[in-house]
């Protein structure tokens, strides 16, 4: 089980998955309600999550689920983890009847549990949020996304804080209320820099979408500066062929170009133009 952990916490989830599972294959002789088979299968699943496999990560869950429910009780903090993580794999594959099902059980239970000031409820609004926003629920997706917000300052939990800010400022900005996702992008971005530094994916992705709401407003010379800043970031993320990026550069194309910068649109766009061929032809 070590092994598997020091694998999952470097980010090698392959590796973290081949270990977890001769784990689960060694606990083949223990007894089904053993802790350590409930904690084997979970672990296993999220590797099998983080490396986009939903289909085994859902499987897994389902296995823990009701040895969970035994070693723990109906009602527990273990089990809403395993709920809102089938959650989550529900609403990334579009079952979103079943995904707001687990949530609303998992909600429940850690109100129950731990209570409404936890920021394990919290979270577990922050995804509600979401899910109730794919379904065109957008009122109701802020109300959770404010609620969720209270508590997460109240717990000064600040990935949390950041990421609400930045949902916020997505329904914002797609509602055309532009200068209340200004508002609170703004204040995601100054959170990112607080957890991650200026170097940080999250912080890069938050100060692109600041950037796009200046867009919007024809605020070009403040877009500039602040979507320049994020390419070497999602350079370094995604690499210098990374599908991701391309998206980048078109935007950052377009931007120039309403600043009267042809010439230097045109080298991103030329850039943007070759990730897309080499993507391409790797599919």
């Amino acid at each position: 089980m070590s092994v598997g952990k020091q694998a999952y916490d470097t980010g090698d989830y392959r590796e973290a998955v081949s270990q977890y599972t001769h784990a689960l294959d060694a606990a083949g002789t223990l007894e089904p309600q053993d802790k350590r088979v409930t904690d084997t299968l979970s672990r296993l699943a999220e590797a099998h999550l983080n490396l986009g496999e939903m289909a085994e990560a859902e499987e897994l869950y389902r296995r823990a689920l009701p040895l969970q429910r035994k070693l723990t009780g109906v009602d527990s903090e273990q089990v809403a983890t395993i709920l809102q993580n089938l959650g989550s794999i529900y609403q990334d594959v579009g079952r979103v009847d079943e995904a707001e099902a687990a949530y609303n059980e998992a909600l429940k239970m850690r109100e129950t549990v731990l209570g409404l000031d936890h920021p394990e409820y919290a979270d577990t609004l922050v995804n509600f949020a979401s899910l109730r926003r794919q379904m065109g629920h957008d009122a109701e997706a802020e109300d959770l996304n404010k609620r969720a917000l209270a508590l997460c300052q109240k717990a000064k939990q600040l990935r949390c804080v950041a990421t609400v800010f930045d949902n916020l400022g997505s329904l914002y900005f797609e509602k055309g209320r532009l200068d209340e996702a200004l508002d609170v992008y703004s204040k995601g971005r100054a959170t990112w820099v607080t957890i991650g530094g200026k170097e940080h994916l999250d912080y890069a992705i938050s100060t692109a979408n600041l950037a796009r709401v200046y867009t919007q407003l024809k605020r070009y010379k403040d877009a500039e500066p602040l979507l320049k800043e994020t390419l070497p970031i999602f350079e370094m993320a995604y690499g210098q062929d990374g599908a991701p990026l391309a998206g980048y550069y078109k935007g950052y194309a377009r931007l120039l170009t309403n600043l009267n910068r042809s010439d230097e649109a045109e080298v991103y766009e030329r850039k943007a133009t070759a990730i897309d061929a080499l993507n391409s032809q790797l599919k």
